[in-house]
């Protein structure tokens, strides 16, 4: 394979391989988990499973929990998180301290089962307003766990969309390498293809 063929088509690959590594931001605006309320919950939306955290219910036993988590699972294999958009609830306190108000949130992401990557944010919002949140992450991940906790008896805050980067399978993969080779192929055919100019000379001017 000559170097000119070898580059062109790295640069196929890389240019189709750019397309396919777009980050895609999963919405949860029209998120609904169907039927009554319960303690605990699974659901799938978007290729993701929500698995949520037992809080146990403070009118019957007496006691709020201060921390929580909730896993989500991609359906689809790994893939980079990016960024989340987050907000406190602040319908019933806007003191960042004060027992609704949420001081820390960690998010930390796994890679079958083994915890590869962490963060913690100290949002402090107390006017309702969805941010970015960027997690830094640059490893692949297959599941993230959302936590929280505040200085009061009780928390919440609300994840709008996050925003991550898919891997493409490796079959994808071959198949983008199969049509890079026949596009660099078929210009390289175009190329010999076309017709040569016609050279251009020019006299020279005797002394």
């Amino acid at each position: 394979m000559s170097h000119h063929l070898k580059s062109s088509l790295l640069a196929s690959v890389m240019v189709l391989g750019a397309a396919l590594a777009q980050a895609e931001i999963i919405s949860l605006d029209n998120y609904h988990n169907p039927g009554p309320a319960t303690a605990t919950w699974d659901y799938v939306y978007q290729g993701f499973a929500f698995s949520r955290f037992n809080p146990g219910d403070g009118a019957t036993s007496g006691t709020w929990y201060n921390g929580w988590s909730i896993p989500v699972t991609s359906q689809r294999g790994p893939f980079v998180l990016n960024a989340l958009t987050l907000s406190t609830f602040q319908n019933l306190d806007t003191d960042p301290y004060g027992p609704y108000a949420v001081r820390n949130i960690t998010v930390t992401g796994f890679l079958n089962g083994v915890e590869v990557e962490s963060v913690l944010f100290q949002p402090q919002i107390t006017d309702g307003v969805f941010r970015w949140f960027d997690t830094g992450f640059t490893g692949l991940i297959d599941r993230f766990v959302i936590g929280g906790d505040g200085p009061g008896h009780l928390n919440q805050y609300d994840t709008n969309a996050f925003r991550i980067t898919g891997v493409p399978e490796p079959e994808t993969w071959a198949l983008l390498g199969v049509g890079a080779i026949g596009l660099v192929l078929r210009r390289a055919r175009q190329t010999r293809r076309a017709p040569m100019q016609p050279a251009t000379t020019r006299a020279s001017s005797s002394c």
